[in-house]
């Protein structure tokens, strides 16, 4: 019989997740970047409900992952169909089942090139040792609330996102991701430098004879990871990194080279700069991936800037913003990463750019003068 539901193509692949159970069934031609067979492990979730298992068992955390991607497979499914002029206006997500539909895998690219895309052969993530490290990398965040704290999990999604949907150049985003690169080498320096002051210490215990090894949890948790944005893989560096340092500050405090407040100020100090960063990061993006704000700063707006535009651009460095950098502007410096790699602007464009922003200093000025007028 004709299979009349409405078709939805999506790519091997393309839906990833970060997975909390790693027992589940796969399939090459899974929708999922780990492979895994939602057909299958639905036919499974359905025999474990129905046995009524206890929601404490091991095996219920399959149920839990299968609701999850079901969840995150909805969302794909709601966007083609949105993007394909296929829903109706009132349409919901809420409403949508996956019953309807007929979801066919479709690799568009395969057959015009030999080889497939690259992709990790393996589970990808870093195992940590340290409470605080933890904490950090799993954060606390909510918009709700005011006490939480951004975790490296979230800061990567949103610094991918930054990294990602700017399909224009703006000046703006790599600006800020030129900054978000300097920060990360500070804390990382730093985070080395006192690395190597304790090692050294803990070398200096062993050759008077006194040997005291370094600390290791009895039970490190493995966290999985699916960036594919340099600056998110680093941010979790960034967090491993910050897990040895605490091993390190334990390994010294137990073996009585280092007091209980060195010990808490030294670790909390290094928590304080990672949530800084991470938060940093995530409010960066919220405003510059907005598409009012965005789309109004990209380079062409900048090469047929007009008085309203400079004045727009000046209102903007004055909240907060500041003006861009002349070697950024011109792309004489440029992020460390990129999507595509990006030529310098010809002179006769690099010396339109370079008036433009002189006359948004000008207009900067100008503003702080009524500003400070005005207190």
């Amino acid at each position: 019989m004709k299979d009349n539901r409405t078709r939805v193509f999506l790519r091997p692949g393309s839906i990833a997740f970060r997975s909390q159970f790693s027992g589940f069934l796969t399939d090459e031609q899974s929708p999922f970047r780990d492979r895994y067979d939602w057909l299958q492990e639905e036919r499974v979730v359905d025999e474990l409900i129905t046995s009524g298992i206890d929601a404490g068992s091991k095996e219920y955390a399959r149920i839990i992952e299968y609701e999850g991607r079901i969840s995150v497979l909805k969302m794909w499914v709601f966007q083609h169909l949105k993007d394909n002029g296929l829903l109706r206006t009132n349409a919901s997500i809420k409403n949508l089942n996956l019953d309807d539909y007929q979801i066919v895998l479709k690799n568009s690219s395969a057959s015009k090139r030999e080889h497939g895309s690259y992709r990790p052969s393996g589970v990808n993530g870093v195992w940590l040792h340290s409470g605080e490290a933890r904490d950090v990398f799993v954060g606390n965040y909510a918009e709700n609330k005011t006490d939480g704290a951004v975790g490296c999990i979230q800061a990567a999604h949103n610094v991918s996102k930054l990294f990602y949907e700017n399909k224009k150049p703006n000046p703006y985003v790599d600006q800020a991701l030129i900054n978000i690169g300097l920060k990360y080498d500070e804390i990382f320096k730093s985070i080395e430098t006192q690395s190597a002051q304790l090692n050294k210490k803990l070398e200096q215990s062993k050759n008077e004879g006194f040997v005291f090894n370094e600390v290791e949890s009895s039970g490190p948790k493995f966290y999985s990871m699916d960036f594919t944005c340099q600056y998110a893989t680093q941010f979790v560096k960034l967090v491993h990194k910050f897990d040895g340092l605490c091993r390190l500050l334990a390994t010294l405090y137990y073996g009585g080279e280092l007091t209980r407040d060195e010990f808490h100020k030294s670790k909390t100090a290094y928590m304080s700069k990672l949530r800084n960063l991470f938060f940093e990061v995530s409010i960066q993006t919220k405003v510059l991936t907005k598409d009012d704000f965005n789309k109004s700063l990209h380079y062409e707006h900048w090469l047929n800037a007009d008085e309203a535009m400079i004045e727009t651009l000046a209102k903007i460095a004055v909240s907060g913003w500041g003006v861009v950098d002349d070697r950024v502007l011109v792309r004489k410096l440029q992020p460390r990463f990129a999507v595509s790699n990006v030529s310098e602007f010809k002179q006769s464009d690099a010396d339109v750019l370079l008036q433009v922003n002189e006359k948004i200093r000008k207009a900067v000025t100008a503003l702080n003068g009524v500003s400070n007028v005005n207190a």
